[in-house]
């Protein structure tokens, strides 16, 4: 016969082991989250927005760029970063998210003779073109200068992958006439 003080000890024992097995699967589950989308995630959605979208995938992916550096470039500003930081922020989340090694070449204090050039681009990962793909990251990198330097630029996709390139690299160029200038 178990008695009261037994079953409640027993209770505690089951209620321990419960708990334990549930961190355990949190603990992966997070694990799992952290843990970088992979090339082929990347390229199914790309493939994906454009048999949705009928021809107008690279419009759509370089809007989502647009709002995803937008977004980097507001964030950045709000916490008093300057715009050199600001880039720091989208290589540290590109590498993070997934989207590969991305590195900024020039004067990012005052965007000037800014290159940026992503290696591992998950847009290009087993694409071969005969024009640039990386629509999305031309989208970032445009929202991103939009916002730090208050006018805006011609981003040139100058090297591809998917066309047979060591890696993207996008050129900005200042517009001659902003809309986005500001004074």
């Amino acid at each position: 016969m178990i008695n009261v003080e037994e079953s409640i000890e027993r209770k505690k024992f089951t209620n321990t082991l419960e708990e334990t097995a549930l961190e355990s699967d949190l603990r992966k589950s997070s694990q799992q989250v952290e843990e970088e989308p992979s090339s082929d995630t990347w390229r199914s959605l790309v493939d994906k927005i454009y048999s949705r979208f009928n021809g107008e995938g690279d419009s759509v992916l370089f809007d989502m760029g647009h709002r995803y550096g937008t977004d980097i470039a507001i964030e950045a500003k709000r916490q008093d970063m300057d715009s050199s930081k600001a880039f720091l922020t989208l290589v540290e989340k590109g590498l993070r998210s997934g989207l590969g090694n991305i590195e900024v070449d020039g004067d990012s204090i005052f965007g000037e003779n800014l290159i940026v050039r992503v290696t591992d681009c998950p847009f290009c990962f087993g694409v071969s073109a005969v024009r640039p793909v990386c629509h999305f990251f031309r989208g970032v990198v445009s929202g991103m200068s939009e916002v730090l330097y208050g006018r805006s630029f011609n981003i040139t996709e100058k090297n591809c992958t998917a066309t047979g390139n060591g890696c993207c690299e996008y050129v900005l160029e200042e517009q001659s006439y902003s809309d986005y200038r500001l004074v």
